[in-house]
């Protein structure tokens, strides 16, 4: 994505450059500047003038929808730390006009994108075109009373029914699945003798701003092997777990870039906690195989809390608060993977996929 001009000339007294560290944030060389930033970010991730000099040294570079989620970082921290705002308060208007250039250019190209992709005004497309017109400001998401609505954090289909735990009795891949759980057994216990890493789950990223603080974080307490990670195959995994992917080739497993597949064995360690959170999209769920399931292993979703046990599937929309505690002396372990809502048509897993790709491609 390109970057517009900012919101001010470059050269304008007391506008045209920001000092920082003794560095300048020049349009044509940004990069001391972020790197700065992001030297400070690693000590203090909340940090509201590092967050702040970062999201501007990335819009310089062109690099707007990422520029943008540290811009939101900065405007959330500078609530509370007052005691900057004052000598933020030049950056921080800056911040806000390209945030609001921003979200122009974000819908636009959404909009041209999703026509070129086919959306149009008849019934089948109904969902979707509700589901864009919430995401660009066009139409308000209707009130609910629920106590645990979905609200994802990227996409909200809307028309489907609020599900926390999903039964799976109907499901023609589910039985398949069960059936297949002491080969996936096996292929999980070659990874763990191969010596495979669990990585933390949750990682910070140099690409997204770190705007809370809990202890999963960077903590393979709630550790994973991956499969596909967010649509990215990992070779030398799927190389050591290819009974896994047979037994999974008949499940009806989104291909939305940056977001699907997710395939991993996910373990939490004893005492490990999940705090409650939110997905991203209601238009698929999550499904667990539990495969190590020692008794104190549970998941809650919504209202409902479910205990881990070995076969036994739980397929859940992640965009309900959902949790989850392994409050055994023992790892547990899980195969994790994401599954189209049946509700949902193939022409609408196709526009899903579209929207994703079109949002992808806007850094």
């Amino acid at each position: 994505m390109t970057a517009p001009e900012l919101p001010f000339p470059p050269n304008a007294p007391g506008a045209q450059v920001v000092q920082w560290a003794g560095q300048e944030l020049a349009k044509d060389n940004p990069d001391p500047v972020l790197a700065l930033a992001e030297a400070r970010l690693e000590i203090l991730p909340r940090d509201l003038t590092a967050n702040l000099l970062k999201g501007h040294a990335l819009y310089v570079q062109g690099r707007i929808r990422t520029a943008v989620g540290f811009y939101r970082a900065a405007f959330n921290l500078a609530q509370s730390q007052l005691n900057e705002q004052a000598y933020c308060q030049q950056l921080l208007s800056l911040a806000q006009q390209v945030t609001q250039n921003a979200g122009q250019i974000f819908v636009q190209r959404l909009i041209d994108g999703m026509s070129s992709a086919g959306l149009h005004l008849g019934a089948e497309h109904k969902r979707i075109r509700d589901a864009l017109a919430m995401m660009t400001g066009q139409a308000q998401r209707p009130a609910t009373t629920e106590r645990y609505p979905a609200q994802p954090s990227v996409l909200f289909i809307p028309g489907l029914p609020t599900t926390e735990f999903r039964t799976t009795d109907d499901l023609p891949w589910a039985e398949h699945l069960r059936q297949g759980i002491d080969a996936i057994t096996e292929d999980l216990e070659t990874m763990i003798a191969k010596q495979a890493a669990f990585e933390p789950y949750l990682q910070g990223s140099s690409l997204a701003p770190i705007t809370v603080d809990h202890d999963a974080v960077n903590n393979d307490g709630w550790g994973a092997l991956h499969l596909h990670k967010t649509g990215t195959p990992v070779e030398d995994h799927l190389k050591l777990c290819t009974e896994t992917m047979k037994i999974l080739e008949g499940l009806p497993i989104p291909k939305m870039r940056g977001k699907s597949p997710n395939i991993l064995f996910s373990r939490l360690k004893p005492g490990m906690h999940i705090p409650p959170h939110h997905g991203q999209t209601n238009c698929r769920f999550i499904g667990h195989l539990p495969l190590i399931t020692p008794e104190g292993a549970w998941l809650r979703v919504g209202s409902e809390t479910r205990a881990h046990k070995r076969g036994e599937i739980l397929l859940f929309d992640d965009s309900i608060e959902h949790e989850a505690k392994n409050e055994s002396t023992e790892d547990r372990i899980v195969l994790i993977f994401d599954v189209w809502r049946p509700e949902l048509s193939v022409e609408e897993q196709r526009l899903i996929a579209a929207f994703f790709d079109i949002v992808e491609a806007m850094e």
